[in-house]
């Protein structure tokens, strides 16, 4: 896949996109498959398939193939692990946290580590322990996403999707008005944001939201 041919951007825009893999959490709620010397992300759990890091980092590369814009934000501590796994990673991408502040600290840290380098960049952050069984909607979804955020450059951008049961360990998004329809994903504002409610609450939002 390539991102010249899949958007409109133009080439110009298209070197300032970078993807941050976020690598540096203990994986705490996947105890005790789980450890601190082993997250998840270094797990494989289909037999057929890679570490969640390395799927994580091929489905980047449908995004970005050069690879050259794709960084690992990460620990001292899980930063040998990564190069190991992802060899082909440049290792100034990996960018180490001097300390684990949790991830608005890790986010602001990769964010003043790539303006310093390129002050126009546009940033996605994605999560490394995450399985994606439809990689194709997962990359249309993150193409739309930098497509929206060269066309509408003061907004931050969140992607969320429809939920199918009440979760408290997960966040919801109250869609305000539609704004716009890029690459055949509808864009909202958001009205409201709740971070890990609890199931009564999760529950009103699952009908209401």
């Amino acid at each position: 896949m390539n991102i010249q041919k899949k958007t409109p951007l133009s080439r110009k825009a298209s070197n300032h996109l970078h993807i941050v893999i976020m690598a540096g959490g203990s994986g705490t709620r996947l105890w005790p498959l789980s450890r601190k010397r082993e997250p998840k992300q270094f797990h494989r759990f289909v037999p057929d398939k890679k570490t969640l890091l390395e799927e994580t980092w091929n489905r980047a590369k449908k995004v970005l193939p050069d690879a050259k814009n794709i960084h690992f934000s990460t620990t001292t501590a899980y930063k040998d692990r990564i190069k190991e796994l992802i060899p082909e990673v440049d290792i100034q991408n990996i960018i180490v946290e001097p300390s684990s502040r949790g991830t608005a600290a890790a986010i602001a840290l990769t964010t003043a580590h790539i303006h310093t380098s390129d002050p126009e960049a546009i940033i996605a952050t994605i999560a490394s322990d995450h399985f994606i069984t439809n990689d194709d909607a997962f990359v249309s979804a993150l193409l739309s996403a930098f497509q929206t955020v060269v066309k509408f450059p003061e907004k931050i951008l969140t992607v969320g999707i429809n939920p199918t049961e009440p979760d408290t360990g997960l966040g919801y998004i109250k869609m305000g008005e539609e704004i716009d329809n890029i690459l055949n994903h509808r864009v909202f504002s958001i009205e409201e944001f709740k971070e890990k409610p609890d199931v009564k609450t999760a529950e009103h939002y699952l009908t209401n939201w």
